[in-house]
């Protein structure tokens, strides 16, 4: 007899994979750094190291694996899932404060206080919304990651929650997902919940022309943290090379897409528009557009001062 059941897709099952070994890995971490708050012989302190360095090894694996939505028929098709699910809007990156603004306010209700939850893997992500919504009626609580926001949406009392799309241990989808279950399960009216992303989730979506001078455009609120981020720009810019000679192309990709999403929220649209050209070489493992896009993100740090 003939057994109908069928395996999910090679692609599906590897998602599966990653998601395990990041959730394990995130039980690990934690528990490794409540540790370190302990009293612990130096043997024990030792063996704290060896753990942590092995974990972080399993950490740099784990993002090696790439990214799910680097295929644009499954961005879209993480976009159509998500308009289907009730009161779900979408704040593509990079933004500024105005437009970060009024997809809050649409979401929430103008004119009043708002409480937001955000979660995104990448910190100075979390700096940027709390700088650029520190002068406004929005107070913001950073989580890193899908899971975390589920947990903390369930405490109740926010009034729009934000979520990256691309996190480790639960992306913004499988969020969003869980989020909506159960509300349904506890017949509560759904949370406002804006999906936040360098992709295109809308066929209508289209691509969008960036700015190639070098002008600055920030907003004040954000200056105080404009030299830190060139600082870690810079930083990215020394690896940059390597990784491209490594033909560590996930690696570059992923330096790319955060680049794009951070840069014009941070006043440096042209950062923002390098960081697209190298996510779309490390996608294609095009070490020659890879090369010129390191070689024009230097060229330009090295004019810009902060």
């Amino acid at each position: 007899m003939n057994d109908e059941r069928t395996s999910p897709p090679p692609g599906t099952r590897f998602a599966g994979v990653r998601h395990d070994v990041r959730n394990a890995l995130n039980v690990i971490i934690g528990s490794l750094r409540l540790l370190e708050t302990a009293p612990l012989t130096p043997q024990q302190q030792k063996h704290l190291g060896m753990c942590r360095d092995a974990a972080n090894r399993i950490a740099a694996a784990v993002t090696s694996m790439g990214d799910q939505y680097e295929d644009p028929q499954e961005a879209l098709t993480a976009g159509a899932e998500l308009r289907a699910l009730a009161d779900v809007s979408f704040l593509s990156k990079p933004f500024e404060r105005s437009t970060l603004l009024r997809t809050v306010q649409a979401a929430g209700g103008s004119g009043k206080s708002l409480r937001l939850l955000a979660a995104d893997d990448v910190p100075e992500v979390g700096w940027l919304l709390e700088a650029l919504l520190a002068n406004s009626r929005c107070s913001v609580e950073i989580v890193p990651d899908g899971a975390a926001a589920v947990a903390r949406a369930e405490a109740g009392g926010f009034d729009v929650i934000l979520l990256d799309l691309d996190m480790p241990v639960m992306d913004g989808r499988e969020a969003a997902r869980r989020i909506r279950e159960r509300e349904r399960s506890q017949g509560l009216a759904p949370v406002p919940i804006i999906i936040v992303s360098g992709h295109d989730l809308s066929p209508a979506a289209g691509t969008h022309e960036d700015p190639s001078d070098d002008q600055v455009r920030s907003d004040p609120e954000v200056a105080p943290l404009i030299p830190a981020f060139l600082e870690n720009r810079r930083a990215d810019s020394g690896r940059l090379r390597a990784l491209i000679d490594a033909g560590d192309w996930p690696a570059v990709q992923s330096m790319g897409h955060k680049m794009k999403g951070t840069g014009r929220g941070y006043g440096f649209a042209r950062i923002s528009e390098i960081g697209r050209a190298l996510e779309d070489a490390g996608r294609e493992q095009n070490t020659g557009h890879a090369r010129a896009a390191s070689d024009a993100l230097a060229a330009y740090l090295d004019r810009v001062h902060g």
